[in-house]
């Protein structure tokens, strides 16, 4: 929606719900992850929230990345599913084929259901420890770390947001004042046992967060 438009939050509410049922009816829920490549459109909060209700988690996808970066972050992060719009679904579908897990890719714009999930949900509900999100961070030193952020972390962030002045996006910061930084990292493709302290991970996330806000 590029002209922009203005939704109620009764609509959210509705489009949260269907597409939650889409992605519930088709085998998705805890330990699960989706890859959104949705840009700054209401379409990422539909995902977000859904597949959040259901204990599943995202990875946003910074939509300036190239091919090779999106690969890796794909690979790396084992998506199980490649949510798009229009213009880069060609793109995306190329890139998955190129990885072992080759995760199905669909349109958010065109959104009928989500493709059927190959393996079980994690038993139990989803907390506040469980993972809400994956950022990656821009690996200008190095490969990009993947941050998991647990739901506790989404929930401070959102506390912080309506005292942050200022229209434009204030993720990173909320991410680093609310101390709510990588709970743990994904360990690196080519270097297991990395670890990254929270405080210098500040600018890897707002390097990602074009794909958040």
């Amino acid at each position: 929606m590029p002209e922009g438009c203005e939704l109620t939050y009764g609509e959210v509410l509705d489009r949260v719900r269907r597409v939650q049922s889409d992605y519930a009816a088709s085998g998705y829920g805890s330990g699960h992850r989706a890859a959104v490549l949705l840009e700054n459109r209401p379409e990422f909060f539909f995902h977000f929230l859904a597949l959040n209700g259901l204990g599943a988690s995202i990875v946003p996808i910074n939509p300036d990345l190239l091919a090779t970066e999106i690969a890796y972050i794909l690979e790396h992060s084992e998506a199980d599913v490649v949510v798009g719009l229009g213009p880069r679904l060609q793109d995306l579908r190329e890139v998955a084929s190129r990885i072992p897990k080759q995760p199905p890719v669909v349109g958010a714009e065109t959104w009928t259901q989500a493709p059927p999930m190959g393996r079980s949900a994690a038993s139990g509900p989803p907390t506040e420890k469980s993972e809400a999100a994956i950022l990656y961070t821009s690996g200008t030193t190095g490969r990009p770390k993947g941050c998991i952020l647990t739901n506790q972390a989404i929930s401070r962030i959102a506390r912080l947001l309506p005292t942050t002045s200022g229209s434009g996006c204030v993720l990173s910061a909320s991410i680093a004042e609310a101390d709510a930084g990588a709970d743990r990292l994904l360990p690196s493709v080519t270097d297991p046992f990395s670890r990254t302290r929270v405080g210098s991970l500040q600018r890897g996330f707002r390097c990602m967060s074009s794909a958040l806000c």
